[in-house]
């Protein structure tokens, strides 16, 4: 596969109170409403980048390196890639017991050239504490997925994740409009015992999303 363009996602879950939330996990009364579409326009930079800022997450896309598929290689390919940057809600663990587990995760509707993922919980309060994960990368797949887990003495506490990834997509693709982003809710607190196997039944849900999509080049201005 040849390679192209060259995406950075940076996130942080930014360290705000917790509005609504329950001991147990349990959504926030305005979490639905948080979760509504926001679109990011993005910064030109002098090194030909393009930077979606908000106020949780950037997203850096980085100009293309490699020549384009030939038009017949071109039209063959899928007519866009669209790429999820989650940032998951911590919780109490399932699968190791005694710890408090946060996740990331990159997933793409289509294989990427390369993803990696650098993951850290954080403790919001009662003191801020920060906990990082080895970076992983992979090439040619679609999904890729990091995370951290500490022991549950670090609890109770309220926790938030923040990650930074970057993607590199195939051949034959440019970035399309702005960024889109999402976010669910506020820090949660986060416990072990009843609490954390209460907080950990939507762990597979994002408190937060940020997506990219590239479309084909040659479709780029139809």
């Amino acid at each position: 596969m040849i390679l192209t363009k060259s995406a950075v996602i940076l996130a942080a879950l930014t360290l705000v109170p917790m509005v609504g939330g329950a001991a147990d996990g349990s959504k926030s009364p305005d979490r639905e409403a948080r979760s509504s579409v926001s679109r990011i326009s993005g910064e030109e930079k002098v090194d030909g980048s393009t930077v979606f800022k908000t106020e949780q997450s950037q997203i850096a896309v980085l100009p293309a390196t490699e020549p384009e598929p030939s038009a017949a290689e071109m039209s063959a390919l899928a007519p866009s890639i669209s790429c999820n940057l989650d940032v998951q809600w911590p919780h109490g663990s399932h699968h190791v017991a005694g710890t408090i587990n946060g996740v990331a995760v990159v997933s793409c509707n289509g294989n990427a050239g390369t993803i990696r993922l650098h993951y850290s919980l954080v403790r919001v309060s009662p003191n801020n504490t920060q906990w990082g994960a080895p970076s992983v990368s992979n090439a040619g797949k679609n999904r890729l997925q990091n995370n951290r887990a500490v022991s549950c003495s670090a609890g109770p506490g309220t926790f938030q994740g923040w990650a930074q990834g970057q993607i590199t997509p195939p051949a034959g693709y440019t970035l399309n409009g702005p960024a889109t982003y999402q976010k669910y809710g506020d820090p949660r607190s986060v416990a072990c015992g009843a609490t954390a196997r209460s907080a950990g039944t939507d762990q597979s849900t994002p408190a937060e999303r940020t997506t990219i999509t590239f479309v084909r080049s040659d479709l780029a201005d139809s």
